[in-house]
């Protein structure tokens, strides 16, 4: 569940897996991260880029150059194993699936645009030799996540949770003349 938030956890009727005849798949256990991996973890390209990467880091502590000839091996094998991993994704992604809808439409979709997008920053760093870059990009977006983050916080907390508690005071008021509202946000 670190990837999703609570709100895109599995139904109920999809927690615990159990024996069927042949038909729709039944989701097991394990957060939608589990669930839509085969739809953002390319089994085939991420073994290569893990085996890249420590090639180049070998070869770079016995101060010996990439051979070129490897690393445009590298990079067809890359290449032609997410090209495939993004056919797949194309022909299989549905959303009458079993296991998109039983983590959520927009969740699903969300979280499989997103991770796909992260695998090709990574695998463009990957393949350009860009490691220090790929690591100041990360955090630097993450810098700025967290100011953005605490930015939404604070109008939430100034602008919206006010404006809630108003009108629950004025639909309360409407309807109920003695009741007290209890104030609303953190605190």
């Amino acid at each position: 569940m670190l990837i999703c938030p609570p709100a895109c956890t599995h139904n109920d009727r999809y927690a615990h897996p159990r024996w069927r005849k042949p038909g729709p798949s039944v989701v097991g256990v394990g957060g939608c991260a589990t669930t839509l991996a085969p739809y953002f973890f390319p089994l085939l390209t991420v073994p290569l880029l893990l085996l890249k990467a420590l090639t180049a880091l070998v070869l770079s502590l016995l101060e010996t150059p990439f051979p070129p000839f490897l690393a445009g091996a590298f990079d067809v094998l890359i290449g032609a194993t997410l090209m495939l991993h993004f056919i797949g994704l194309a022909k299989e992604f549905r959303l009458r699936q079993t296991d998109i809808r039983s983590t959520g439409i927009i969740c699903s979709l969300v979280t499989v645009f997103a991770l796909n997008v992260l695998l090709v920053v990574v695998t463009a760093a990957v393949v350009a030799n860009e490691y220090a870059g790929l690591l100041s990009y990360v955090r630097i977006g993450a810098a700025r996540s967290l100011e953005n983050y605490r930015t939404v916080l604070e109008f939430a907390q100034t602008q919206i949770y006010p404006a809630i508690g108003n009108l629950l005071e004025r639909v309360r008021g409407s309807t109920c003349p003695d009741c007290t509202p209890t104030p609303l946000g953190p605190g």
